[in-house]
């Protein structure tokens, strides 16, 4: 399994916002990916958001995915077509 999610509602409610949104970001680790997350997470909702963030200062929400995925992941969750 490539990752987790917490449940089937959350998972639909997630896909449904990164269609009306129209993407997806990319972390890549050490890249300041968390900060760009962070601020992604204020703007677009939790979908975006990190699993685990080690800055303590940042309130950030839990993203129903695995922190890092990669686009081949991502595309395998969501399917071809979105």
């Amino acid at each position: 399994m490539i990752h987790k999610i917490y449940n089937k509602i959350e998972l639909h409610q997630a896909i449904y916002q990164l269609k009306k949104n129209g993407f997806w970001f990319v972390d890549i680790p050490r890249t300041s990916s968390s900060s760009i997350k962070i601020e992604l997470t204020h703007v677009y909702g939790k979908v975006y958001g990190k699993q685990y963030l080690i800055e303590k200062n940042y309130p950030i929400k839990k993203s129903p995915f695995k922190d890092h995925l990669t686009a081949i992941e991502m595309k395998r969750i969501l399917g071809e077509k979105i």
